[in-house]
């Protein structure tokens, strides 16, 4: 069933979307840089595509996208994004078992939830850009899941960090939640992966590694499709003069506080249970903050944090209510609403507060994550893999 979901659904959205200008935008950058590795040039000397995009991923990146060369575009990004539904309806099969939805109705309802998830802006825009956000968050999901000490824990992690640094988040709370071998073992790989780089291209290792990753960098951070932190300030004081040391002072105190909450959640449960994957959740949504370009399409996690918030939901109706109110924010793309999506540093306060729905949200979802990481954790049976019935789930989180 997972299959047959993952496949129409891509395929529908290739026949809507496929005259999009930004169709595959960032997998021709991904097939670009394998083209120039498997050729000559180099990653880093300038735009790839005729959308002006750097190649933004270290080396090894490009060695990982060579089967991304094998044919077109189109093709490869329908593959690439069934791939991508499969893992999405893997890691809410997991939410789902945790807040006990398991068995049948739980691959029926990861499949419904994967074909709705396309009015999320964030899934939409990853599957209309050929984005890796899927891959990045069913690894991360993989690592947490897995039984404490299981064998090759952290290898996975390790290697999509070396693809693309934004995982290294997880490594962080891999360790502050005492799971240190995994945490090791993912710092190891990744160091592996930089060796790989330098040797297959040295020049262009030594130009990403010494001028802080340092791909020549494009992005506008005033640009409505950035939803960082540091992109709300630039929109709200129409540039960046002064205001480098107060983002890092917010990033910092955003970044440590958020820190804060989902290592409280993740030890306040057994490794993979249900509060632990929120507190993975917290971890993700607190880096879309403090990175200085976060593109909405980052913002996928919302799906999995609404199926993990659904207990507390129940609890009463303002808690329901917000749950939706979160759900529609991310549906609605109320920052495009008679906005120039490149006018940012004109913006009016109104329209400030209006691209800036994400992380207003995000904000609002942290502090809730707080409460609920301050109350006592409830005392269910531990949790069983997915598909497991309830008369399993005292089990711990397989390998």
């Amino acid at each position: 069933m997972a299959l047959a979901v993952a496949v129409v659904v891509a395929g529908v959205h290739c026949v809507v979307r496929i005259d999009d200008y930004a169709w595959m935008l960032d997998l021709k950058v991904y097939q670009a840089g394998a083209d120039i590795l498997l050729g000559q040039g180099s990653l880093y000397a300038g735009p790839l595509t005729e959308g002006e995009l750097m190649f933004q991923y270290p080396p090894f990146g490009a060695v990982v996208f060579i089967p991304f060369t094998l044919a077109g575009a189109t093709a490869v990004g329908v593959v690439w994004n069934v791939v991508g539904l499969l893992a999405l309806q893997w890691v809410l099969l997991h939410c789902l078992d945790r807040v006990g939805v398991r068995g049948t109705r739980a691959s029926v309802w990861a499949g419904l939830l994967a074909a709705g998830s396309l009015v999320l802006e964030p899934v939409e825009a990853t599957l209309l850009l050929g984005q890796v956000n899927l891959a990045v968050m069913a690894v991360a999901f993989w690592e947490v899941t897995r039984r404490p000490g299981a064998r090759w824990n952290g290898v996975a992690l390790g290697v999509m960090t070396g693809i693309k640094l934004v995982p290294a988040v997880f490594v962080v709370y891999l360790l502050l939640t005492r799971r240190t071998r995994a945490a090791g073992v993912a710092t190891a790989v990744f160091a592996a992966t930089v060796g790989v780089g330098f040797l297959v291209r040295p020049d262009d290792s030594w130009t990403y590694w010494t001028s802080l990753t340092g791909a020549p960098k494009a992005e506008r951070p005033e640009q409505v499709y950035t939803s960082s932190l540091w992109s709300v300030m630039v929109r709200a004081f129409h540039g960046t003069d002064g205001l480098l040391l107060p983002w890092l002072v917010v990033a910092v105190v955003a970044g440590v506080a958020g820190m804060a909450i989902a290592v409280r959640l993740g030890r306040s449960g057994p490794p993979g249970g249900h509060r632990d994957l929120l507190g993975l959740v917290c971890v993700a949504l607190v880096e879309c903050l403090v990175l200085p370009v976060s593109w909405n399409h980052y913002w996928v996690w919302v799906l999995p944090l609404a199926v993990l918030l659904l207990p507390h939901a129940r609890a009463s109706w303002a808690a329901a209510a917000g749950l939706a109110l979160v759900v529609a924010a991310f549906a609605l793309r109320v920052f495009e609403w008679g906005i120039d999506p490149g006018g940012g540093l004109a913006f009016s306060p109104t329209q400030v507060l209006q691209t800036s729905v994400y992380p207003v949200v995000t904000v609002a979802v942290l502090v809730a994550l707080a409460v609920i990481a301050g109350r006592p954790p409830p005392t269910p049976p531990r949790p069983g893999p997915p598909g497991r019935t309830a008369s399993t789930a005292d089990s711990p989180p397989g390998p």
